[in-house]
């Protein structure tokens, strides 16, 4: 067993200390600390948070060499200690982070592991200041915390503090746990919100085989403004969740979809997952085409479960589906990558945008969605409703559980025929392999929804702006805008158009008075120095999309729609 014990024992210095014991060392050890941490595909060089270990051997110091960036090897034989400190001072739900608050880490972010003894029982004890809790949803045995083997505790958060709100509950007979650190900035309704998860639970669940598949499960809240996202574990998740989510109604629906999706991460990516996502490498990239169907069915899934849940009604579910549409036809890059090679790319372009991003990248969560909801919508239209992507799920689900192993990348449409019969072969090489829009219209048609692209022919210069110290900062330029290749760059501030002074506020009134075609004169400055050029607005494309519930809908559009969605036709409004 190798044993780790974590000491905090002066928060405002954001440092924690490791001890390291590791028996029956044979002929040495090499260590390392992972480079990244599953669930979210970049390398962050955990590494850079350590100071450089010290080793001993059966009590005697030995050398530690470093031979790669967060790889170190002793030579000797004995019972083997390691000691470092790690900084945590980033607040994300992927790196650690310490102050007179809390102390939350991860295994991969904090605790190296020694090569070859990965598939070892490891054990946690902790030593925090007076007064402190510790919560960690990993069994504890005489005090410490038992993980099977490295890549159980790499993926376990440790979340340690002296105020965090708990609130227990059961849902399918298995205890689960809200953990609210940063809960005295909101309002909680802790009834509410244990209600709507539990009905999240268990829809999530009935998508697979109707139970769970964890003998407990954590649910860990960071409370802060700004903060947004969250990251899966085997049997929990960190939620980072902006004060909005607690004080708006549309706050909380996002914090319901966000619940959602991450707790049914617990089937798909923590245990169905594509071969190569585990065993993992922690050093390097773990290339795979499939984050479409890891993140893109889980975020189709998070909406959906939502209303079949009756967490949202249908009328909330058709506005999401609206606002994913829209945000899809205004993403010029969707017609330059391949949901595909949006999943390959990850490690280099979903977690790092640049100003270009949106002309160059699609992204696995919103077009990975969209698939989905094609996917799903033809295998309901070919089997006359008998069959859904559902299937396709609980079929993989299945696989698991017999195997314990990844599926091949290339094997979905094989799964999708076994599950429900339909020959997906084509419509998947096209929607996943190709940059072809999915046929939303007649799909959603089928169902009972009518899509409407709007917008005004009003003048259009295809650039975004933000707000920055110095002004109207120019963040993107969009390739398909007047400005591509024009006299307009990303990173400009924008001072005037036409005489008039340009904030981010004002700019679509000064916008509204410009003609298409009709060129005007721009100020900004570039790099601090003022420059003029000529600008051309062009016609506004029409990119909102909107939907509806049609009219005059047949009865099998009706029915569609409720055997879809599990919930009531819903009346269209009139205008």
């Amino acid at each position: 067993m190798i044993a780790y014990h974590v000491e905090v024992s002066a928060p405002d210095t954001h440092c924690a200390t490791v001890t390291v014991t590791v028996p029956n060392v044979k002929t040495g050890a090499v260590f390392s600390i992972p480079a990244w941490t599953p669930g979210s595909y970049l390398l962050r060089e955990f590494a850079r948070y350590l100071d450089e270990p010290t080793a001993a051997i059966d009590g005697r110091d030995v050398a530690c060499a470093k031979t790669a960036k967060g790889t170190w090897e002793v030579a000797g034989s004995g019972t083997l200690t390691i000691r470092y400190s790690f900084y945590g001072h980033e607040l994300t739900v992927r790196t650690p982070h310490i102050d007179q608050s809390h102390a939350y880490f991860l295994g991969t972010n904090a605790l190296v592991y020694v090569h070859g003894m990965e598939a070892d029982e490891h054990q946690v004890s902790l030593t925090m200041p007076d007064g402190w809790d510790v919560f960690c949803a990993l069994p504890n045995r005489d005090g410490a915390w038992i993980a099977e083997d490295y890549d159980v505790l790499g993926d376990t958060p440790f979340e340690c503090g002296p105020d965090h709100v708990v609130h227990e509950f059961e849902a399918l007979g298995v205890p689960h746990r809200f953990i609210f650190w940063g809960a005295d900035a909101v309002t909680l309704d802790l009834p509410k919100l244990e209600a709507d998860t539990r009905a999240l639970i268990e829809t999530n669940a009935k998508t697979f085989d109707g139970s769970l598949p964890y003998k407990n499960y954590d649910f860990v809240f960071h409370i802060a403004a700004g903060l947004r996202g969250g990251l899966e574990h085997l049997n929990s998740t960190v939620l980072a969740t902006p004060w909005k989510y607690f004080d708006t109604e549309k706050g909380y629906k996002e914090m319901l979809e966000l619940i959602s999706h991450e707790h049914f991460h617990v089937w798909n990516v923590k245990r169905i997952r594509p071969a190569a996502l585990g065993p993992f490498d922690y050093q390097n990239e773990n290339y795979t085409t499939g984050l479409w169907v890891v993140e893109g069915f889980t975020s189709y899934f998070d909406a959906l479960n939502c209303v079949r849940a009756g967490v949202v009604d249908g009328a909330h579910y058709i506005g999401r589906l609206g606002e994913d549409l829209t945000k899809f036809a205004k993403l010029p890059g969707r017609k330059k990558q391949t949901v595909a090679q949006a999943s390959w790319d990850a490690w280099i372009r979903l977690y790092r945008p640049d100003e270009n991003s949106p002309n160059r990248t699609v992204s696995y969560y919103l077009k990975g969605a969209l698939v989905s909801l094609a996917l799903d919508l033809e295998i309901r239209n070919q089997t006359e409703g008998k069959h859904e992507l559902r299937d396709v799920m609980a079929l993989l689900w299945r696989d698991f559980l017999d195997t314990g192993a990844g599926y091949a990348d290339d094997s979905i449409p094989q799964a999708i025929r076994r599950a429900t019969g339909v020959n997906a072969a084509e419509l998947v090489a096209n929607l996943v392999h190709t940059t072809q829009d999915p046929d939303f219209d007649s799909l959603l048609e089928s169902h009972g929804l009518e899509l409407n692209r709007e917008g005004p022919e009003d003048p259009w210069l295809g650039i975004a702006l933000s707000a920055t110290q110095d002004g109207a900062r120019v963040s993107h330029v969009r390739a398909d805008g007047p400005q591509f290749g024009g006299g307009v760059y990303p990173g400009d501030i924008l001072v005037a158009i036409d005489g008039r002074r340009v904030t981010v506020e004002s700019m679509p009134a000064i916008a509204s008075r410009l003609k298409p075609n009709k060129a005007v004169t721009a100020h900004l400055f570039r790099r601090d120095q003022l420059t003029v050029v000529d600008v051309t607005p062009a016609v506004a494309p029409k990119s909102a999309i909107t939907l509806r519930p049609i009219e005059d809908a047949t009865a099998e559009q009706r029915k569609r729609w409720s055997a879809w969605t599990q919930t009531k036709w819903v009346e269209p409004t009139r205008d």
